[in-house]
C-alpha cells in the first residue's frame, strides 16, 4: 500500500466523540441541489450528520448506528443523549440500551436478517466483515448486564483511574481546548467550559449530579480496538457549537443564559428532530463501513465487486463490496470529508484515493488537520503540500479553494491567539483550480524533463527526513516526533506519477512517460539532499513499474531459490514469516558485503498462519486479537523483482525504517541498519517466494499490474514552462497558443487587425482579431495585469502567457443554477439572532474578532495615518468592518446605524443596506450582519431614492459610506454572493443572469448587479417589521436579504493572529461614516443642514457644529 507499515502497538485510547465544532456538510453545495452524495472517510461524532440535516435548507459506526435507530424508532431524545454522551448512565437509559442492543444483534447476524429489518430501509451495511464487528459489539452491549461482578468492578476501578488521572493531569489549570466551539467569545469563555469538561469527568455525566447514574455505560467501554474503560482522556460533547450559550438572544433578552451543556442539548434536540423529519421524507440513505479509509477509498475506485485490496494494515481479508454494488450505491461523490485524514495518512495519499472518486469538477474534498500553535503555519502547510500550490493544482487537479480566492469566509484564527491552546485546527476546502470549468479541461504540454523535474520535487518533499542516523543532528523533541511520521513511502511517489498520467490533462512532448520515470530515477540517484535514496532506488523501481510507467524487470537467472518453478516471473511476491515485533521496512542484501542494501516499503503484515491451498498460500488469521502476545506468526509479504533475490547469498531484513526517532531509540540495541531479525531468502522456515500474495483463506492477490491510461482525449491548448530557483522547482510560464485557420481571419491579422486581450473568466481569456471573437481556456487562473500577449501576424498565432496568479472576480458566481463559488451558504432564519443592547460588553468580542480579519501584513501598513486601502479585497475588509463597528454602536463611532448607503466618491448612492440584526454562524466561528441589500440604479433611483426620506423624516440617520478607488465593483461581487449564499428561494426562469450569462449583471455604477428573483422575500421575521422596522416596509419590495460577514486572510498563505497583532493589539478603528442625511458633527437629523463650501459635501445643522468639526474634517475635507 502507499502508506509505510507500521507496528501494530497497542490500542489507542477510544474516542466516543468528535473533537471538532461540526459544520454543515452541505454548506457548498446549491440549494436546487435536491441529493447530495456524500463520502465521510472518517466519521467521528453523529453530530456532524445531525447538524448538516438541520442546518440545510431543504432539510465508530457502532455507536453511531445505535443513535441513528434509536431515533428511528422514535426513543426519548434525552435518553440517547445519555447513552451517547454519558459513561454513566441510570437504570431507564440503561434498560432503553440493553433492549434496542438486542434487537440491532438479532437483526445483524447475516446480511439477510439486516436487510429483513426495518432499519435497512435507511441504514445500509456495505460488507459482511462491517456487519461481524458491529454485531459483535452490539451483542457486548446487550449482554453488558450480565457481566460478572469482578469484571464490573474492574470497569468501574478503570474507569475512576482514567477520571482521575485526568483531573490531576489538569489541576486548577483550564483546558482550553475543550471550548474551541466558542469561538468568538472563546477568552471569556473558557473558564466556564473547562469547568463543565472537570464536572463531567468527575461525575461521568453532564446532567446535575444525581446518585441514580452510576452504571457504567457499554457504549463507552467495548469498541473494536477495546474491551475496558480507555477512553481518549478529552472525551466532551465539544462538537456543538457551545458560542450560542454565551451570546443574548435578542428574541429572548430576559431569559438566562443557559450553561453551554444545555445549549448542546437544545441542538442535540433540533438535529434529532431533523433526522426524523428526513426519515419520515424517504429522503436519508446512510451507508456504513468498518476498515481503512484508504484501502477502502482506493476499493471504490476500481468499482469492482471483487476487490482483492486489503481491508487495511494487519488484516489478511480483501474488501468485498460484491454486496455493496448490489444495492446501486453511488460510485461518485459531490462531497468527501476527510477531517483528520492528512495528520497521519499524508496528504498526497488522501489526494490519490480521493480526487477520482469527486463526481465533478464543482465537487469539493474537505480536510482538517491540526498543527501545534507554536509551529508557523504557512511553513506547516507547504511542507504538507511538498510543492507550491500551482503545482499541486496541475499535477493533482485540486487546490485549496482559499488559496486561490486569497480570503476565507469562514474562521478560527482565534485558535491562534490563544496562547493555552496546544494546537489549533486548518479546515481546508479543495477544489477544480476553474470555478467554471469547460466540459472538457484544457490540456497542458510538459517536456519531458520539465514534468519530471516537478514530480522529483514533490518526491523529495516527501522523502526529505527519510535520511540515514549518521546524518541526524540534535534537534528539539517535538521537531524528532514530526519529522518521524512518515506518511509516505516510493509506491506514493510511483501512484503520484501514475495519477497525474491517468488524468490525462498533461500531454508531453520530447518523450513518453517511461522517459519521465527513467529520468526521476536519474534525479533520485543524483538527489545530495538526502543520502539513503539509492537505498530505496529498487523499490521506486519496482513500484514504477507495477504501475506500467517503466516496463517489467528481466527474468531471474536459474538459482536455488527458484528450484522446481517452471518459470520463474519477473515479479514475485517474498513472505516473511517470523513472530518478532515488525517495524516499517524490510532490507534485501544479495551478501553480507553488500554496500548498498535495498530496502521496501509496501509492506502488508497480519498475525496467523500461512497454509498451502491448492497451488498457492493463504493466511488463516488469527482471531485472539493478542497479537505479538499470541502463539500465531507474523506474516510480512512485499513485491520484489524475482531477479533481486534469486542469489544464494541474498538476505531479508526485518528493520525499522529509519527516523531519527528510531535512531535515537534503536541504534544502539540494532546496529545501524536498526535490523530486528535477518533470514536468507531460501531459508523456507522464515522465507517463502511466492507467486501471489496471500490473503484470508481463500483469497490470494495477484501481482497488482496497473493497466495503460488511454491517451489523453483533451487537446492540449497551453504550453508550461519551469524552472529551478536553488533547490526548488517552480512553474515559469503558462502559454496558450491559438493558430488561426480562417482565410479571411489570417488575412486581417496579417493585415494589422487591432488584437486585444481580456480575462472572460478566471480561466478563460477572450481574444478579439478585430471583428473575430476567441475563447481560450487556461488550467490555472491568472491575473489580466500577468499575461503577455505575443502577436505572430506572418505565422498567424497568438501566444498570451502568464505566471500563474488569481481570478479577476473576487466572488465567483457559478450560473446554472447560480451559486457562490468561495464563500459558504448561511440559512440566515436558522443562525441565533445576538441582542447587542449592551455594546460594552459586545465590544469585548467582537474587536478582536474584526481585527483577526487582517494578515500581519495588512495590520502593519494599516498603522500608516494616511494610509488608504487600494486593494480591493483588503477594502472590503475595512468596509465590512465599517458596517459592523456603526450598527453596534461602539462609543468612538457614535449610536448605533441600522441604515447605509455606499457612494463612491463623486458619484451618487450605489446601494443601499438596511441591517436587521446581527447573527452568529457558529459553525464558520464567525457573525453574519442580516442585510436587506437595495441597489440603486438608473432605472429605480427616482423611485428608491424618495423612499429614504421617511427613515430619515424620523429622526434615523443614513450612514454613507464612501467607497474609493474603483471599489464599487468589488462591492457589487461581493454583496451579490452575498445574496446566493443567504437565499432559499428559486431563480425564476426569466431571470436576468441567465439572460446576459453572468452574475453580476453589471459593475457600472447606475448599473444592475442583482436579478430581481429575490425582491422582497425572506423579510417576515420581527427584525422586519414594525415596530422594530417603521419606516423600512415601502423600500422592501426593492430588496434581496443578504448574509454580509467578515473575510479573513488565510493563516497557511501569510501570519495571522502573530507578532504584529500581539503587538499592535486590535489596531486603528475603521474610516468613519457620515451621516447622509444629519449633521456631521452632532449627528442631528431633521433641520435644514448648511454645506461645507470647499468639498461640498459635509453638512451642518449649524455653524457652532461646523466649527467645532474643522478639526475633523479638515485633512478629508482637503484630500477631497
Amino acid at each position: 500500500m502507499a502508506f509505510p507499515l507500521c507496528w501494530n502497538s497497542p490500542a489507542s485510547p477510544f474516542k466516543p466523540l468528535g473533537d471538532s465544532p461540526a459544520i454543515s456538510l452541505t454548506q457548498d453545495l446549491s440549494p436546487e441541489q435536491s441529493k447530495a452524495e456524500i463520502l465521510i472517510l472518517q466519521c467521528k461524532d453523529v453530530y456532524n450528520i445531525l447538524y448538516t440535516l438541520h442546518i440545510d435548507v431543504f432539510v465508530g459506526p457502532a455507536r453511531n448506528i445505535l443513535v441513528f435507530t434509536l431515533l428511528y424508532e422514535e426513543a426519548p431524545i434525552d435518553q440517547i443523549w445519555n447513552i451517547y454522551y454519558h459513561f454513566k448512565i441510570d437504570e431507564l437509559t440503561s434498560t432503553l440500551l440493553t433492549t434496542h442492543s438486542r434487537k440491532l444483534a438479532d437483526a445483524s447476524i447475516s446480511l439477510e436478517t439486516w436487510s429483513q429489518s426495518p432499519f435497512s430501509s435507511f441504514l445500509k451495511i456495505v460488507d459482511q466483515d462491517t456487519l461481524d464487528k458491529v454485531h459483535k459489539i452490539w451483542t457486548k452491549y446487550a449482554d453488558f448486564s450480565e457481566i460478572p461482578d469482578q469484571s464490573l468492578q474492574e470497569i468501574k476501578s478503570k474507569q475512576a483511574k482514567v477520571a482521575n488521572t485526568m483531573l490531576d493531569n489538569t489541576g486548577p489549570n483550564q483546558n482550553a481546548r475543550v471550548s474551541r466551539s466558542t469561538t468568538l467569545v472563546w477568552p471569556g469563555s473558557a473558564i466556564e467550559v473547562s469547568n463543565e469538561f472537570k464536572r463531567f469527568w468527575r461525575t461521568g455525566t453532564t446532567n446535575e449530579p444525581s446518585s441514580n447514574e452510576d452504571r457504567p455505560n457499554p457504549t463507552w467501554v467495548y469498541s473494536s480496538r477495546n474491551e475496558e474503560f480507555s477512553v481518549y482522556s478529552t472525551s466532551f460533547p465539544e462538537a456543538y457549537h457551545l458560542v450560542e450559550a454565551f451570546l443574548p438572544d435578542k428574541r429572548d433578552p430576559k431569559r438566562k443564559l443557559p450553561s453551554c451543556l444545555d445549549k448542546a442539548r437544545q441542538q442535540f434536540k433540533l438535529g434529532c428532530e431533523s433526522f426524523q423529519a428526513s426519515l419520515r421524507a424517504g429522503r436519508l440513505t446512510l451507508r456504513f463501513y468498518t476498515g481503512d479509509q484508504l484501502h477502502f477509498a482506493l476499493a471504490l475506485q476500481s468499482r469492482s465487486e471483487s476487490n482483492l485490496h486489503y481491508a487495511g494494515p494487519w488484516d489478511a481479508k480483501p474488501i468485498d463490496l460484491s454486496h455493496h454494488f448490489s444495492s446501486s450505491p453511488p460510485e461518485r461523490f459531490d462531497i468527501i470529508d476527510a477531517t483528520d485524514f492528512i495528520d497521519t495518512r499524508g496528504l498526497w495519499n488522501l489526494i490519490l484515493a480521493a480526487q477520482p472518486l469527486l463526481a465533478s469538477t464543482s465537487s469539493i474534498l474537505y480536510t482538517e488537520a491540526h498543527s501545534r500553535s507554536e509551529q508557523y503555519a504557512p511553513m506547516i502547510f507547504y511542507e504538507r503540500t511538498c510543492s507550491d500550490l500551482p503545482t499541486l493544482s496541475l499535477i493533482s487537479g485540486l487546490v485549496p479553494r482559499a488559496f486561490i480566492s486569497e480570503f476565507g469566509s469562514q474562521s478560527n484564527s482565534h485558535e491562534l491567539n490563544i496562547f493555552d491552546a496546544e494546537e489549533h485546527d486548518q479546515r481546508i476546502a479543495w477544489v477544480s483550480a476553474d470555478p467554471c470549468p469547460p466540459s472538457v479541461p484544457p490540456g497542458v504540454k510538459f517536456s519531458v524533463t520539465d514534468i519530471a523535474d516537478a514530480l522529483f520535487h514533490i518526491y523529495r518533499g516527501m522523502h526529505f527526513f527519510d535520511d540515514s542516523p549518521e546524518y541526524f543532528e540534535p534537534v528539539a523533541l517535538s521537531n524528532v516526533r514530526t519529522w518521524s511520521q512518515l506518511p509516505y513511502n516510493r509506491e506514493t511517489v510511483a501512484r503520484v506519477v501514475r495519477h497525474v498520467q491517468s488524468r490525462g490533462q498533461v500531454h508531453l512532448t520530447g518523450g513518453k512517460w517511461e522517459d519521465v520515470a527513467r529520468r526521476i530515477i536519474q534525479l533520485v540517484q543524483g538527489n545530495k539532499l538526502t543520502y539513503q535514496d539509492n537505498r530505496h532506488l529498487e523499490d521506486l523501481k519496482l513500484q514504477l513499474q507495477l504501475c506500467s510507467l517503466l516496463p517489467l524487470p528481466n527474468l531471474a537467472p536459474p538459482s536455488a531459490v527458484f528450484s522446481g518453478w517452471i518459470e520463474v516471473p519477473p515479479i514475485v511476491c517474498l513472505d516473511y514469516n517470523e513472530f518478532v515485533p515488525p517495524r516499517l521496512t524490510c532490507i534485501v542484501r544479495k551478501s553480507a558485503k553488500d554496500q548498498k542494501p535495498q530496502m521496501f516499503s509496501s509492506l502488508h503484515a497480519a498475525w496467523g498462519t500461512l497454509v498451502l491451498s491448492q497451488d498457492a498460500y493463504t493466511i488463516e488469521p488469527d482471531t485472539s486479537g493478542q497479537g505479538i502476545n499470541s502463539s500465531s506468526d507474523m506474516i510480512v509479504s512485499f513485491w520484489i523483482s524475482s531477479a533481486s533475490i534469486s542469489g544464494n547469498e541474498t538476505t531479508v531484513s526485518l528493520a525499522f525504517r529509519y527516523t531519527s526517532l528510531s535512531h535515537c531509540l534503536y541504534h544502539r540495541s540494532h546496529g545501524h541498519d536498526l535490523d530486528i531479525f535477518k533470514a536468507r531468502v531460501k531459508d523456507q522456515k522464515h522465507v517463502l517466494v511466492l507467486r501471489s500474495r496471500p490473503m484470508q483463506t481463500p483469497f490470494k492477490q495477484q501481482l497488482p499490474l496497473l493497466p495503460i491510461p488511454s491517451h489523453p482525449s483533451t487537446v492540449a491548448s497551453c504550453e508550461c514552462t519551469s524552472y529551478w530557483r536553488g533547490d526548488k522547482w517552480y512553474a515559469k510560464d503558462i502559454i496558450a497558443r491559438l493558430d488561426i485557420t480562417d482565410a479571411t481571419e489570417k488575412a486581417a491579422l496579417t493585415g494589422g487587425a487591432k488584437v486585444t486581450m481580456q480575462l472572460a473568466g478566471p480561466c478563460r481569456l477572450s481574444l478579439s482579431i478585430g471583428d473575430y471573437v476567441h475563447i481560450v481556456n487556461i488550467p490555472f487562473p491568472a491575473k489580466e495585469s500577468d499575461i503577455k500577449t505575443r502577436i505572430a501576424r506572418k505565422s498567424s498565432y497568438i501566444e498570451p502567457w502568464y505566471g500563474g496568479g488569481y481570478p479577476p472576480t473576487l466572488f465567483p458566481i457559478l450560473l446554472g443554477p447560480p451559486r457562490p463559488w468561495n464563500v459558504h451558504h448561511l440559512p440566515l432564519d436558522k443562525l441565533p439572532l445576538i441582542d447587542v443592547s449592551d455594546t460594552r460588553t459586545t465590544m469585548e468580542y467582537i474587536l478582536p474578532h474584526m481585527a483577526l480579519q487582517h494578515s500581519d501584513r495588512e495590520r502593519k501598513i494599516m498603522f500608516d495615518p494616511n494610509y488608504v486601502p487600494r486593494d480591493h479585497l483588503h477594502a472590503l475588509k475595512v468596509g465590512v468592518n465599517i458596517l459592523v463597528h456603526d450598527y453596534l454602536g461602539f462609543e468612538f463611532r457614535g449610536p448605533p446605524f441600522e441604515v447605509f448607503a455606499l457612494r463612491p466618491v463623486g458619484s451618487g448612492v450605489q446601494m443601499v443596506l438596511l441591517i436587521g440584526g446581527l447573527r452568529s454562524d457558529s459553525a464558520g466561528g464567525t457573525i453574519v450582519l442580516d442585510t436587506a441589500v437595495i441597489p440603486v440604479t438608473t432605472k429605480n433611483k427616482a423611485t428608491v431614492l424618495p423612499l429614504l426620506d421617511p427613515i430619515g423624516e424620523s429622526g434615523v440617520l443614513i450612514m454613507s459610506v464612501d467607497i474609493r478607488h474603483g471599489e464599487m465593483g468589488a462591492w457589487k461581487q461581493y454583496l451579490t454572493a452575498c445574496v446566493e449564499r443567504a437565499r432559499t428561494w428559486t431563480h425564476k426562469p426569466e431571470c436576468e443572469y441567465q439572460a446576459v450569462g453572468q452574475s453580476p449583471i453589471s459593475l457600472e455604477n447606475g448599473g444592475d448587479s442583482l436579478c430581481t428573483c429575490g425582491n422582497g422575500i425572506g423579510f417576515e421575521g420581527q427584525e422586519w417589521i414594525p415596530p422594530e422596522a417603521p419606516k423600512w416596509q415601502q423600500l422592501l419590495p426593492y430588496a434581496t436579504r443578504a448574509g454580509i460577514s467578515p473575510i479573513f486572510s488565510v493563516p497557511y498563505l501569510e501570519i495571522v493572529g502573530g507578532e504584529v497583532f500581539k503587538d499592535t493589539g486590535y489596531g486603528r478603528p475603521p474610516p468613519t461614516t457620515t451621516p447622509l442625511n444629519g449633521c456631521w458633527a452632532c449627528a442631528k437629523s431633521g433641520v435644514p443642514p448648511s454645506t461645507c463650501g470647499r468639498c461640498q459635501r459635509a453638512r451642518y445643522c449649524s455653524a457652532k457644529c461646523q466649527r467645532e468639526h474643522w478639526k475633523d474634517h479638515k485633512w478629508d475635507c482637503q484630500q477631497k
